[in-house]
């Protein structure tokens, strides 16, 4: 839970170890919601007034694959795409 400039309200939820997968990012304005959904590649943005929700597919990707690419990568010794030691470890402590 965080701030956003213009009072936006800003709720992550991303977990790693339950059965049920969970990756939201859920953005709240005094008028309208943001909700984006990792897992199942969509945005919707819900206006205060609007008669409809705006619905978006976003970026579509295999996370097997995705998996897959980062071994490769550092298996062929490019690591234009893979973090560095100290990047990891402040991901490993924003996850603990």
């Amino acid at each position: 839970m965080g701030y956003f400039p213009k009072k936006g309200i800003v709720n992550i939820t991303l977990n790693y170890y339950s059965k049920i997968s969970c990756r939201k990012i859920i953005i709240d304005y005094d008028s309208k919601t943001i909700h984006v959904d990792l897992i199942e590649n969509k945005l919707i943005i819900n206006h205060l007034n609007a008669k409809k929700n705006i619905f978006k597919k976003i970026i579509s990707f295999n996370k097997d694959d995705t998996y897959k690419d980062q071994h490769l990568s550092i298996i062929n010794r490019n690591f234009n795409d893979v973090c560095t030691m100290n990047e990891a470890i402040n991901h490993l402590k924003l996850i603990k």
